[in-house]
């Protein structure tokens, strides 16, 4: 792989990574019915925790992933060859395709997590009556489902990336001449043909 390549695909593996870690950590320090005190007179009084900032600083992260992934990739419609034919081509669009899908997906779940660990909207949230007694607080999983979302739409994204790289070496430009330059031994210039004297 040339150097751009792997410089692409360490960027954004280490970023989707990154937003897979703080997910998980997210997760971790979540608000817990524990953490929460419920006061007499009915108000529930919430921690501060830092999973809110973990889910919007990892969902930042992930959507910088995502751009740099497809800017280098390029958009499929806007190719010269915009319907690729080769497995290759078919791989890479398929799995562009689907790492957008699961980015959006995992997009979601960070910013909808780190919104029901704010502590003020959980506060407001809280419309209690003489018959409901409790607090409500995030259900356990969601930082973690989306943590799994960003390896896989990493992954996906990476395997787009590294495919359609792969079928552009492989292509034939549309003059039809077979792109030969760099393969050593093999001429390429037109044959000449002798002239006839008369």
């Amino acid at each position: 792989m040339e150097g751009k390549c792997i410089g692409v695909c360490v960027i954004a593996g280490v970023l989707g990574l990154s937003a897979a870690v703080m997910a998980f950590v997210a997760e971790a320090t979540k608000i817990k019915a524990d953490q929460v005190l419920y006061t007499e007179e009915g108000t529930c009084i919430y921690p501060i925790s830092p999973s809110m900032a973990l889910g919007i600083v990892a969902s930042i992260i992930l959507l910088i992933q995502q751009i740099l992934i497809s800017g280098a990739t390029g958009c499929f419609c806007c190719r010269s060859n915009p319907c690729p034919s080769t497995c290759c081509g078919i791989v890479a669009l398929i799995s562009f395709i689907f790492s957008w899908l699961v980015f959006i997906g995992a997009f979601v779940m960070l910013v909808f997590g780190a919104i029901l660990n704010n502590a003020s909207t959980l506060a407001k949230s809280d419309t209690l009556d003489d018959e409901t007694i409790g607090c409500s607080i995030a259900k356990s999983g969601l930082f973690i489902a989306a943590g799994v979302l960003c390896v896989i739409s990493v992954a996906l994204g990476l395997v787009a990336y590294i495919a359609l790289i792969s079928n552009e070496k492989k292509t034939i430009p549309r003059s039809g001449v077979p792109n030969v330059a760099n393969e050593d031994g093999v001429a390429t210039a037109q044959p000449q043909m002798p002239t006839k004297v008369v």
